[in-house]
């Protein structure tokens, strides 16, 4: 398998809609370039939509396309440093959709200080996700008869499992889902809390970070730094011993990004968003609900992580009913940015599983 497609040069066309309260959160779409042409004028369908939940043309169109992928980027991230993935799906034959999550990209900051890494609640990742699935992912599925594939990193992947707990507790939604498989690179199903831990006697480990998480919210320090948190600065970012990928040009994408839009920079995340990420990760590991899911999940792991834990991965397959697991060896967290070689070996996974050449 070659990598010619990541030099296609495409972008992304964004639009923004209103989340449930209101907040602004952007997304963008990028069309397969094998699509039919009734994509050209989707945007003002979707706009038509936006105001009173219908489209004015009801029937269904033929798409030549294979599928829908719905990217769901990590932790700091935005749409902008996904573009050369989203092409090569595109030149796969995938339409790909994709948002920023709030607190980061182009979406609502939440505090005055908008390099804060802050959410109260990891809910509100869910409801946007679910209004934009509903508003725009879901429309598409349906009226061009294509499956859905979820493909998200990190805290995305982490989102995608409790988005999906959720959908299949409530048995109205399951017929209309329409989401065939998913693939979760690098999930974040607990975190390594290590880099906390460092400004602090060595007998805090995992449940003492969660013991000061809880104390800084009691004492209202929620929008505060936990320690060695500060906002965005191009002098941080060191590429030696980076915990992200091996690979020099792909650590410095997100930051060369950033250099031409400031707005696109996140620092470290708050005892808030801490906080709120350990309580979400308390609730995913209800095993009663993680049965529910019935859809195939296939998670691709770095072997050599040292942001989320490949043990907690490992251990959630096992608590889902149609749950994979597969290592990449030698990668850091980030795989979709990592060396070639690395590289190579997760499309190769992630082609046979779009083509499902795995069973």
């Amino acid at each position: 398998m070659t990598n010619n497609s990541d030099n296609i040069d495409q972008s992304f066309n964004f639009s923004f809609f209103k989340s449930v309260d209101k907040k602004q959160i952007r997304w963008g779409y990028m069309k397969s370039n094998t699509s039919c042409k009734y994509f050209n004028n989707l945007t003002k369908e979707w706009d038509l939509a936006k105001k009173d939940g219908t489209t004015k043309n009801k029937e269904n169109i033929e798409d030549n396309c294979k599928g829908i992928i719905l990217l769901l980027n990590g932790r700091t991230e935005f749409m902008e440093k996904y573009k050369s993935v989203a092409s090569k799906l595109s030149s796969m034959g995938y339409h790909v959709m994709s948002l920023d999550w709030r607190g980061q990209g182009l979406s609502v900051r939440e505090l005055p200080n908008q390099d804060k890494g802050y959410v109260k609640d990891f809910q509100l990742y869910i409801n946007d996700l679910e209004l934009f699935f509903n508003l725009y992912v879901a429309p598409l599925s349906i009226k061009l008869k294509l499956p859905i594939t979820i493909l998200a990193h990190s805290m995305g992947g982490h989102i995608t499992l409790k988005f999906l707990s959720q959908v299949y507790e409530d048995k109205n939604k399951i017929d209309t889902l329409n989401i065939e498989k998913v693939i979760l690179i690098s999930p974040m199903i607990d975190i390594i809390t290590s880099p906390i831990n460092k400004y602090f006697a060595d007998i805090f480990t995992n449940w003492g970070t969660r013991l000061l998480a809880n104390i800084a919210l009691n004492f209202k320090l929620g929008a505060s730094y936990i320690p060695g948190g500060k906002d965005y600065s191009i002098e941080n970012a060191k590429f030696e011993n980076n915990p992200l990928t091996h690979d020099w040009d792909n650590f410095w994408l997100e930051h060369k990004e950033i250099s031409k839009n400031r707005k696109l920079a996140l620092g470290g995340v708050t005892w808030g968003w801490l906080k709120a990420a350990f309580d979400s990760i308390d609730a995913l590991n209800d095993k009663d609900i993680l049965s529910k899911i019935r859809t195939a999940i296939w998670i691709l792991s770095a072997e050599k992580d040292r942001v989320v834990s490949n043990k907690a991965q490992k251990q959630i397959c096992q608590n889902l009913p149609n749950g994979k697991f597969i290592s990449i060896p030698n990668s850091r967290h980030e795989i979709l940015f990592e060396t070639e070689g690395i590289k190579t070996l997760l499309w190769e996974n992630i082609t046979n599983i779009l083509t499902n050449n795995y069973i």
